[in-house]
């Protein structure tokens, strides 16, 4: 399986915490310990295993190669593939931990984190081409 890359471009989405505005107290500091425990690196790094980003993606690299990085399993090779679109210089890991389907050698399909969000067209819930998309999706799946 490999991606395309559309000459219009891709739909990309992203996934975001909030804090409501009623949280205060005890429950407003467990909020902000859960963000900043999801921002720290571990969280991200198993992330970008699965082919995402996340929104400290920047600094994730120098978690990786940290201390606690390493302690929890994880090396830079991923970071130079998954973010910075290199060649795989060994066989990576899965989400698991284990030697996965990234083999040494392989490079992810549109290269590079800034390569590939270079090509977004609409970070929105509906688009211009919406009712169009939909339709040819739909009868993609009926055929």
């Amino acid at each position: 399986c490999r991606y395309a890359a559309p000459p219009t471009g891709f739909r990309g989405w992203c996934s975001a915490q909030g804090i409501p505005k009623h949280v205060t107290g005890e429950k407003l500091q467990a909020v902000y310990d859960y963000l900043n425990w999801m921002q720290q690196g571990w969280l991200g790094a198993l992330i970008m295993r699965q082919g995402y980003y996340i929104a400290n993606g920047a600094r994730l690299g120098a978690w990786i190669n940290s201390a606690a990085g390493k302690a929890a399993g994880f090396d830079i090779d991923e970071y130079q593939f998954w973010y910075n679109g290199k060649r795989a210089s060994k066989d990576l890991p899965g989400i698991t931990g284990q030697v996965g389907d990234i083999k040494k050698g392989s490079f992810r399909d549109g290269g590079s984190l800034a390569n590939r969000g270079s090509k977004y067209s609409t970070w929105n819930s509906f688009f211009t081409n919406n009712v169009y998309q939909v339709k040819k999706v739909n009868e993609f799946l009926s055929a």
